[in-house]
């Protein structure tokens, strides 16, 4: 079948001689030109393309592509090859065409991209999800939040970092950074935009910005426990609302993530069996926590759970404060306390996990405590609580605690936890 048989010129012609009534001429491989009688000087004209789905008897069928100047030829040609590609797939160009224009006519903007990734994956895989989504729209301007994705070139990723912005907030910038980059990837892998790969190779070099730093503060230092027993003398003082004081004795007592203890639930102590089990839903590692309870505890928990009965709360504490109005408290807590180094209240952790490791407890066990899954063969196969361990390192902590509460002299006659793998057998 013959091709490319219109010219602009001969097109041209035909508009101003087609006078009567509608003509159509062939282009080739079933494009047509259909020339309509209009008012103004020139005819309007209008490519079709013919085709069948199926065998030769199925009756034929026309698809409008576009006008012609509107759609230039070599346009239509294009449009038309497209056509004959989607027929030998064995799909309808009517039905393609269609599906085009849609994300045509409506592209996915980076903004769209960013919800699908809190929707589709970080709600349930981030515990901080809405603080990324937060910070994300504080970050993007708003005119490239509506940029299409397929449009997103390298230059508009980086007017979201002004160098102003990035010296100031350097942290902030790398974790933007790092979370567009992954937006991106998902949304890219399951097929919801296309992104220009230029994208995905933008580094934290080219912004300026800065990765957080691990940090190693805690307020044990080289077996100095002073920072510590001021805080624990401080809290017993009550020189905080009782929330507080409650929220940083479970802190420094169970080596607990501050989520664990703030988002705890009354149901999930079992004061007969002594036990504390944190939900998979408040575990960063999706795993279910199990901390044994002192009994010297018992008593501190059970009036715990009284009182917040009493007020008519599900929590331990008595009531659900914001992850960001806790942090903001605990992040002001060293100055009350007369510290120069600033620390927070997640350091009250690590301090934990050093001071049992002073005292002599076996790594396993600390880890077991503290909730981390264990690494290795060992994390796949030990699935292991060390309830009775952890129990008997949670008495000699708390009995090291109180006695450099009562007396600071008295630190070296305090026993080590030579081999706590022993209580299992007694």
């Amino acid at each position: 079948m013959a091709e490319n048989k219109l010219t602009a010129a001969k097109i041209n012609k035909l508009r101003k001689e087609v006078k009567a009534k509608a003509q159509t001429f062939a282009d080739g491989l079933g494009l047509t030109l259909r020339v309509t009688p209009s008012s103004k000087d020139e005819a309007s004209a209008l490519w079709l393309f013919r085709y069948r789905v199926g065998d030769r008897t199925t009756s034929p069928k026309q698809l409008a592509l576009g006008k012609y100047p509107d759609l230039s030829i070599a346009e239509a040609r294009k449009k038309r090859d497209r056509c004959r590609q989607w027929l030998a797939e064995g799909k309808d160009p009517a039905i393609e065409l269609k599906l085009g224009e849609a994300k045509t006519l409506m592209p996915i903007s980076l903004w769209d991209a960013v919800n699908y990734w809190i929707d589709n994956y970080a709600l349930d895989a981030r515990k901080n999800a809405l603080l990324n989504k937060q910070q994300l729209d504080k970050w993007l301007p708003i005119d490239v939040k509506s940029l299409p994705v397929n449009r997103l070139e390298k230059h508009n990723l980086l007017q979201i970092f002004p160098k102003e912005a990035v010296k100031k907030y350097p942290v902030a910038a790398y974790t933007v950074l790092s979370n567009l980059k992954l937006v991106l990837k998902y949304c890219a892998k399951r097929g919801y935009v296309r992104a220009n790969n230029e994208l995905f190779e933008i580094d934290i070099d080219i912004i300026g910005g800065q990765k957080a730093q691990s940090r190693d503060r805690t307020l044990i230092r080289d077996g100095n426990w002073q920072e510590l027993i001021e805080l624990v003398k401080w809290i017993k003082s009550e020189q905080c609302l009782p929330y507080y004081c409650n929220l940083l004795r479970l802190l420094y007592t169970f080596g607990c993530r501050t989520g664990e203890a703030r988002l705890s639930k009354i149901s999930e102590w079992n004061l007969e069996s002594r036990l504390w089990t944190v939900p998979k839903d408040n575990s960063k590692t999706k795993s279910e926590i199990r901390r044994a309870i002192p009994d010297v505890l018992l008593p501190w928990i059970t009036s715990l759970i009284e009182v917040s009965e009493l007020s008519g709360s599900e929590y331990i504490l008595g009531e659900l404060k914001s992850d960001k109005a806790v942090s903001v408290w605990g992040g002001s807590l060293h100055k009350k306390l007369g510290h120069q180094q600033r620390w927070c209240l997640h350091d009250i952790r690590r301090t934990v996990a050093t001071g049992l490791a002073d005292l002599g407890v076996m790594p396993h066990v600390i880890e077991s405590q503290l909730g981390h899954m264990l690494k290795g063969v060992a994390g796949i196969y030990n699935r292991s609580d060390y309830l009775p361990e952890k129990d008997a390192a949670m008495v000699l902590w708390l009995n090291r605690l109180e006695l450099l509460i009562n007396d600071d002299d008295n630190v070296s006659i305090l026993p080590r936890a030579t081999d706590l793998t022993r209580v299992r057998q007694s």
